[in-house]
């Protein structure tokens, strides 16, 4: 019992020795991250009774020096007016940082900073609200769906939990850098 612990002891601290220090970088074109999302959507809840948001057709923009993700999604909100629904239809833009987790190898984006939000035909009463609430749909979207996954098959990626250490954007690619 005591060589087996201790077997198990040095093959951890061999595996350990093997990865320390180093760095992995993974490159992720923009279409991945496009195809990714695309794949999740449309997605669709509802607020405050009132508010039914649909987030469909994502876009992906990266410009290199960047450490975010430029992106848009068009919106669909049905909203009660008056004992009828009424339809509008527009687009959100956001940037986003990259958020790693270690626990799942998956990327997810993170801390959106909205830059545009624009409904067609949305009265004005609703205005500040629809903001709130596609905000609010926005977090709940990207908190929930990751943008990129490591590949489960790679005996690396399942033997280390790896650190984010760096994101650049580089010839439209996502550059992530993980590291022990």
């Amino acid at each position: 019992m005591i060589a087996l612990i201790a077997l198990l002891a040095v093959a951890a601290a061999a595996g350990y020795l093997a990865v320390h220090g180093k760095e992995y970088v993974y490159r992720i074109p923009e279409q991945v991250l496009r195809e990714r999302l695309s794949a999740r959507l449309p997605i669709t809840k509802t607020y405050l009774i009132l508010f039914q948001v649909t987030l469909d057709h994502p876009r992906i923009s990266l410009e290199d020096g960047s450490d975010r993700v430029d992106a848009g999604i068009d919106v669909a909100i049905n909203l009660r007016v008056d004992n009828a629904i009424k339809r509008l239809v527009g687009s959100l833009d956001f940037s986003g940082g990259i958020r790693y987790s270690q626990d799942t190898g998956e990327f997810f984006l993170t801390e959106p900073i909205i830059q545009r939000v624009k409904i067609e035909g949305l009265p004005d009463r609703y205005i500040d609200i629809s903001k709130k609430l596609l905000a609010g749909a926005l977090r709940d979207f990207i908190a929930s769906h990751s943008v990129y996954s490591l590949s489960t098959t790679d005996a690396t990626e399942l033997g280390i939990r790896l650190a984010l250490k760096r994101v650049i954007v580089k010839d439209h690619e996502l550059v992530v850098t993980l590291g022990v």
